[in-house]
């Protein structure tokens, strides 16, 4: 969908959110949203000539509309690394931009598996996928990694922002619901896959089960790990523990731009990344 086929008032309704702030333009704007936008979101152009339904209740959905971008050099890193005929896996799919990008990059000959345990992020993902003219390449696994197959409880997402969806981060209370997580190694034996090109890891605090999980079975050359400060102090985890585990597991640690990576390190969009000794070197982004 290019930009002028998209309804006149979402258009208008972008452009005013990106104008400058005056006394009564967030009442303006909740007038606006009421009017407008359809319960589902609607349907806007983001970065990477995607279309997505955007609703601006949720928080990173908000952004996008305003800004058509979301984590640009995680996707920029993806974007230069993610080739045709590639396996890619997405651990926690959010609303689904990372997913499409990847889906694009490795066209027909390639598959994308997104597992995602929250029904409405991976609902929200499907919706955007069937929006854009993409390959049959992807899996959408409703599910969760973890360091064996079990079922654990986990609580809603918050609704202002359905992508901190989390097993450890918030109280599942007393009706929550359960879920299903597998090891990676289990789980790609399930989708009958042998290796992996590039994993993207953000499971919202639950990653060093995953990552422990990840010790006996083929490991994807590149791994994008999210090491996110206040998830650290939430999860009372020091980072060092995240280094280790994936030194454990043969990675060498960067940052986005090539640089050493270690402990204490102020990350880009908090991502540290692993590649594993023999692997061929990625592209990275430049500081220019």
């Amino acid at each position: 969908m290019k930009p002028s086929t998209i309804p006149l008032t979402l258009r208008l309704y972008r452009r005013y959110l990106q104008a400058p702030d005056h006394p009564s333009k967030l009442r303006v704007i909740r007038f606006l949203e009421r009017k407008l936008i359809p319960s589902n979101g609607g349907i806007f152009t983001v970065a990477k000539n995607f279309r997505m339904y955007l609703h601006p209740r949720d928080e990173s959905e908000y952004t996008l509309i305003r800004t058509g971008l979301y984590e640009p050099l995680t996707l920029s890193f993806l974007e230069r690394n993610v080739k045709p005929g590639e396996k890619i896996l997405l651990a926690g799919v959010n609303f689904g931009l990372h997913v499409m990008l990847c889906s694009r990059s490795v066209g027909e000959s390639g598959c994308v598996i997104g597992v995602e345990p929250q029904p409405a992020s991976l609902r929200r993902t499907s919706q955007n996928i069937s929006l854009n003219n993409l390959p049959s390449n992807i899996k959408l696994v409703s599910g969760g990694l973890g360091c064996r197959r079990e079922i654990i409880p986990m609580a809603e997402a918050p609704s202002a922002n359905t992508g901190q969806a989390s097993i450890v981060l918030r109280d599942v209370g007393s009706h929550p619901y359960y879920v299903q997580v597998d090891s990676l190694p289990n789980l790609l034996d399930c989708l009958d896959i042998d290796h992996l090109d590039l994993m993207l890891l953000d499971v919202e605090g639950y990653e060093l089960p995953v990552l422990e999980g990840m010790m006996n079975g083929p490991k994807p050359s590149v791994l994008v790990l999210e090491i996110h400060p206040i998830v650290l102090r939430y999860i009372k985890t020091d980072p060092s523990a995240y280094y280790s585990a994936v030194h454990k597991l043969g990675y060498e640690c960067f940052n986005l731009y090539g640089e050493t990576a270690k402990p204490g390190d102020e990350l880009p969009e908090n991502n540290v990344i692993g590649v594993l000794s023999k692997a061929a070197e990625p592209y990275w982004l430049s500081r220019d």
